[in-house]
């Protein structure tokens, strides 16, 4: 869930989350993040830019790239930090 003051990277970092494993649909992400389909396609947007999500077209869902659990991880690892 995103909080109302979380950041961008912080809604980026849950989106990619969200989409690890098996892969996740874009009315899911919606729910976990509580954004707006216009907001979402936004996230996604620099995402896909950044090489750091991917739709399979097999099953139609969003899965977060090598690239972008990687990322995940070095997030992770800054909060440890922060909090």
């Amino acid at each position: 869930m995103v909080h109302n003051n979380a950041t961008v990277t912080d809604t980026l970092a849950i989106i990619l989350a969200s989409a690890t494993g098996k892969g996740v649909s874009d009315k899911e992400i919606m729910s976990r993040t509580h954004l707006s389909y216009n907001y979402l396609l936004r996230y996604l947007t620099v995402l896909f830019q950044n090489v750091l999500i991917e739709y399979d077209e097999s099953t139609t869902l969003l899965k977060t790239s090598e690239k972008g659990k990687r990322l995940l991880v070095t997030c992770k690892e800054i909060q440890k930090f922060i909090h």
